[in-house]
């Protein structure tokens, strides 16, 4: 898998070459983007992730998914890599916590559904 480090922005999604498949970006340490082949004539979109470890060496390691490229700017996308980045230098794992909330609401949809 092709990747390069740069700047993450809304240029270098559209106009990366389709043989670079991962952009991580030079300026937020673990936040980059997977970019997923064009269809036809479409413009190039991606996944943009933020990859973190946890406990040292023999810790967990996470590739927490931000979101897509289609719906969220490179700016914002960053901003909450930014935000994730400050949670895990506290220890805590985002990853778990967002895991552990969507098991939450689908228990609280599921007492609505019996009832």
């Amino acid at each position: 898998m092709a990747s390069v480090s740069i700047k993450i922005t809304e240029d270098r999604i559209l106009n990366t070459d389709e043989s670079i498949k991962r952009i991580n970006d030079s300026e937020v340490k673990g936040f980059h983007i997977r970019l997923l082949a064009r269809k036809g004539s479409d413009k190039r979109v991606g996944v943009y992730y933020y990859y973190y470890k946890l406990g040292g060496r023999d810790g967990i390691q996470r590739n927490y998914k931000i979101g897509n490229s289609s719906e969220l700017s490179p700016t914002k996308a960053r901003a909450e890599a930014i935000r994730l980045k400050s949670e895990t230098q506290k220890g805590i794992d985002v990853f778990s916590l967002k895991k552990k909330l969507i098991d939450k609401e689908k228990d609280n949809v599921s007492i609505l559904n019996t009832t």
